[in-house]
C-alpha cells in the first residue's frame, strides 16, 4: 500500500470510528433518512498473485419517499389552514411552499425509490465493478440477485444491474423474489419490527415529548395563547414537529425540488434533541442492544447463511461470480453485527445515550451496502476476503490476519459459524441451569414456549429448604428496589412479593400491618377485591402456600389469614396449583372476547389474568423445594408474557409443584440471585417499569420474599 493510500485510510477509519462525535451537520443526524454520501475511501489492492473472483453484497435500497400519504398531508393541511386565517409568520409561508411542493412531488410514490435512490445504486456498482473487473468479466458471467416484495429494492436492484450491464451486456442475471425468498432471506424485516414495535408502544409518549417544540411552532405561527389551544392541540404541537422533522430529512434526498429544511427552519439543537432519540430507537430494535440484540442475531443468521453457503458453492466452481441481495434497513443492522464489523457488533456502553458508541447514521443510509470481495491466487487453496461496509474497508472484531483489509476466508467463516452457534434459538425454547452454590439453582428460559405458542423469557431459582443452611425472610416497609432489598437482607435470592398493601393481609415478623383494608382495588372504581384469596407462609424455615380464601367472603378471609399460626404471611391471587390441582388454568375463564376484555377495567380479574403481562410466583414441590419464578413480559416478539391459563401451566409442566401462588406481576416483577445477572444489581430478568428493560431498572415496591444463606451446616 503507498502512502497516499495509508493516510486515506486512516482517515476514513478514524471518521467511522469517531462514534462518539457530536455531527454538526444536520444531514449527519438524519437516522433512517440519511443520504449515501459518494465519498472517496481507500482502496488497497490484494496481495501478489491474488484475484477477485466472487462478490457477495446485501445493500439496503436507496433514498426513497416517505412511507404515507398522512406524512405529507397533515403538515400541508395544518399550514394552509394557518395560513387561510392569516396566522403564519414569514418563515411559515416559505415553510408551507416547501411543503407543499413536496408533497405535490410525493403523490402516489409513496414509500418508492427517489431519483437519487436509483443514481445511489448505479454509482455505488459503478464504483465496485471498476474495482474488481475480473469478477464481472466474459461472456460466462453470471450473477445471482435477489430482493424483498418491496418495490424500492427491486428498483435498487434494476439500477445496479444497469451498471453490470453497462460494463458487460452479456452478464446473465438470475432474478428472485417471492414469499420464499422473503422468508428465506429477508425474515429479520418481521423481527426488528416487533423489536421497534415494542420499544416504541412503550416510548411512544416520551418520544412525542423529544419532537415538542414550541419555539419552532412559534418560528411559523402567529396564534397567541388562546388561538393556539383552539387551532393546535397538545397532541398536535408535539406531532406537527415530528412531521416537520420527517420532512427536513427527506427535504436533503430531494435533489431537484431545491428544497431544504436545515437551518432555514430548525436550529441545531433541534434536530439533535430529536435525533439523539432516533438513535437511540434504532440501537434499541435494529442494532446490538442487550434487549434484542441476541434475538435479532438470530433472524441475521438466516441471510448470512445464504452469504456463506453462495461463497462456498463459488469457491468450489458454482455458476455464479456474484450473488446480490436488497433489503432494508431493519435486516442490514443485525447482519452488520452477526458479521462483526467494527463499530456495529458492540451493544452501547450506556443504552440510553448510545450516540456515544453506535451511530445509525453512519451505519445504514440509504443505500447502505455490506461487500465480501473473495479473492484466490493460482496454485494456492488460501482463499482471502475483504469485508466492506458501504465501500470502506473493515476490521472484523475476533477475527486475526496477517494481511489486513484481507481476511483468510477460513478464519472467517469459522468464526461466523461459532458466533451462529453461540446464539440462543429462538425458535426453539430451552432451559439454561447453573447451580450457584449446594441448595441453590437458577434457571433461565428463553425462546419457543409451545404451551403459550409465543416466544418467552423465564427466570426461576430452586432453593432445597431441606437444606439447613437456607432460611426464608418476608419483609415490609418502604418502597424499595428489589435489589436493594437484596443487598440490604444480605439474600442469596429475592422476590417482588404481593400486590398494593390496601388489598392484601400483610404480617411481618409477627406484626400485623394490613387486613385487607380496601374492600375495592384501588384505583379501580368498583372492581371488587380479588387480588387476596391465596396465602404464602413462613416461619423462617418451613414455607406453606394455602388456598386460604378460597370461596370466602372478605371478612372471613381476613379471619382465615388472622387464623395462619406462621409469624409471616403474605397473601396475592390467584391461585395457581393447589394440592397438585391447576386451578389457575380456571382462574379467568370467560365467554367475552378479546375486545370486549379489553373494554374492561384494568383492575378487573377477567382482564387482570387473562391477557399477558409480566408475571411473579411462587411454588412449593413435595420435597421441599422452593421456586421462585419471573416471566418477562410487553417486549413483543421476545418475551410475549403469560396469562394465568399460561403460567400455570407452564409451571405445572416444568417444575411439577404441589401448591403454586400468583404474585404480583407487571412492572413489579423482579428477581435477584447471587451471582447471575446484571453484575452490580443481580437482577436476572427484565423488569419493565422503567420501559427500558435493563436489568438494573426496577419499580420501587414494599414488600419482598428473600432466600438467606445461614452457613453451611448451621
Amino acid at each position: 500500500m503507498n502512502l497516499r493510500s495509508k493516510i486515506l485510510l486512516f482517515l476514513a477509519a478514524g471518521l467511522f470510528a469517531c462514534a462518539s462525535v457530536c455531527a454538526q451537520d444536520y444531514g449527519q443526524m438524519t437516522s433512517s433518512f440519511t443520504p449515501y454520501h459518494d465519498t472517496p475511501t481507500a482502496f488497497t489492492r490484494p496481495p501478489a498473485g491474488y484475484k477477485p473472483f466472487y462478490l457477495s453484497t446485501f445493500c439496503r435500497h436507496g433514498s426513497r419517499y416517505l412511507l404515507s400519504a398522512d406524512s405529507y398531508d397533515t403538515p400541508l393541511r395544518v399550514l394552509e389552514e394557518a395560513d387561510r386565517g392569516g396566522f403564519l409568520t414569514a418563515t411559515g409561508k416559505e415553510l408551507l411552499v416547501d411543503v407543499r411542493k413536496m408533497a405535490e412531488d410525493a403523490k402516489g410514490k409513496y414509500g418508492t425509490l427517489l431519483p437519487r435512490g436509483g443514481r445511489e445504486h448505479r454509482h455505488i456498482m459503478e464504483r465496485t465493478v471498476s474495482r474488481y473487473p475480473e469478477i464481472f468479466a466474459g461472456k460466462d458471467c453470471r450473477v445471482d440477485v435477489y430482493s424483498s416484495q418491496s418495490h424500492r429494492c427491486m428498483l435498487s436492484m434494476a439500477y445496479s444491474l444497469d451498471a453490470i450491464t453497462a460494463a458487460n451486456p452479456k452478464v446473465v442475471y438470475d432474478r428472485h423474489s417471492s414469499p420464499f425468498v422473503q422468508e428465506s432471506i429477508f425474515n429479520t424485516f418481521q423481527a426488528s419490527w416487533l423489536a421497534r414495535s415494542g420499544y416504541l408502544q412503550d416510548y411512544n409518549a416520551e418520544k412525542l415529548e423529544h419532537f415538542a417544540n414550541d419555539a419552532l411552532l412559534d418560528r411559523i405561527f402567529t396564534y397567541d395563547e388562546a388561538q393556539k389551544d383552539r387551532y393546535l392541540s397538545p397532541e398536535l404541537r408535539k406531532t406537527l414537529p415530528m412531521y416537520l422533522w420527517k420532512l427536513s430529512c427527506e427535504s436533503q434526498l430531494f435533489d431537484e425540488l431545491g428544497v431544504n429544511f436545515f437551518k432555514k427552519y430548525f436550529t441545531y439543537e433541534d434536530f439533535r434533541n430529536v435525533w439523539q432519540m432516533q438513535n437511540r430507537i434504532e440501537h434499541y430494535g435494529i442494532g446490538p442492544s442487550e434487549e434484542y440484540g441476541e434475538f435479532l442475531l438470530d433472524q441475521a443468521s438466516i441471510p448470512l447463511t445464504h452469504i456463506i453457503d453462495g461463497a462456498e458453492e463459488a469457491i468450489a466452481g458454482g455458476p455464479y461470480r456474484a450473488a446480490l441481495r436488497y433489503g432494508h434497513d431493519s435486516q442490514f443492522g443485525p447482519l452488520a453485527a452477526l458479521m462483526l464489523f467494527e463499530g456495529c457488533c458492540t451493544p452501547a456502553k450506556d443504552p440510553l445515550h448510545p450516540e456515544k458508541d453506535w451511530v445509525w447514521d453512519r451505519i445504514c443510509p440509504m443505500g447502505a451496502n455490506i461487500q465480501l470481495v473473495f479473492f484466490r491466487k493460482k496454485g494456492s487453496g488460501d482463499i482471502l476476503v475483504k469485508a466492506l461496509l458501504n465501500e470502506k474497508e473493515m476490521h472484523l472484531v475476533g477475527i486475526g490476519t496477517d494481511k489486513w483489509p484481507f481476511y483468510h476466508w477460513s478464519d472467517v467463516k469459522a468464526a461466523y459459524e461459532e458466533r451462529m452457534d453461540r446464539i440462543p434459538d429462538f425458535n426453539r425454547g430451552g432451559w439454561e441451569v447453573d447451580t450457584v452454590q449446594e441448595g441453590l439453582v437458577y434457571k433461565r428460559f428463553s425462546g419457543k414456549d409451545p404451551i403459550s405458542g409465543a416466544n418467552q423469557i423465564v427466570n426461576a431459582v430452586d432453593v432445597d429448604l431441606n437444606n439447613p443452611r437456607y432460611a426464608v425472610k418476608f419483609t415490609y416497609g418502604d418502597r424499595t428496589a428489589t435489589s436493594d432489598a437484596f443487598k440490604n437482607a444480605g439474600a442469596v435470592a429475592t422476590i417482588n412479593a404481593t400486590y398494593e398493601k390496601e388489598s392484601v393481609y400483610i404480617r411481618v415478623d409477627g406484626t400485623t400491618s394490613h387486613k385487607i383494608d380496601m374492600d375495592i382495588v384501588p384505583y379501580a372504581g368498583s372492581v371488587p377485591q380479588w387480588k387476596t384469596d391465596s396465602s404464602i407462609s413462613t416461619d423462617g424455615r418451613k414455607v406453606t402456600i394455602s388456598y386460604t380464601g378460597k370461596g370466602l367472603s372478605l371478612d372471613e378471609q381476613r379471619a382465615a389469614f388472622e387464623a395462619i399460626p406462621d409469624p409471616n404471611v403474605f397473601t396475592s391471587a390467584p391461585m395457581l396449583i393447589e394440592d397438585s390441582v391447576p386451578v389457575g388454568k380456571y382462574f379467568a375463564t370467560s365467554s367475552l372476547t378479546p375486545a370486549q376484555i379489553e373494554k374492561l377495567s384494568y383492575e378487573d380479574p377477567l382482564r387482570h389474568q387473562s391477557v399477558r403481562h409480566p408475571r411473579s410466583a411462587a411454588a412449593l414441590t413435595a420435597d421441599n423445594h422452593l421456586i421462585l419464578i419471573v416471566v418477562d413480559g410487553r417486549r413483543p416478539g421476545l418475551a410475549e408474557g403469560m396469562n394465568a391459563f399460561e403460567l400455570t401451566s407452564f409451571i405445572e409442566e416444568h417444575f411439577h409443584p404441589v401448591n403454586a401462588i400468583n404474585l404480583d406481576g407487571g412492572g413489579s416483577t423482579a428477581l435477584c440471585v447471587k451471582g447471575e445477572g446484571h453484575p452490580e444489581t443481580h437482577v436476572v430478568n427484565y423488569p419493565s417499569a422503567s420501559r427500558t428493560f435493563l436489568h438494573d431498572k426496577e419499580r420501587r415496591i414494599p414488600t419482598h420474599i428473600h432466600i438467606l444463606d445461614l452457613g453451611v451446616n448451621r
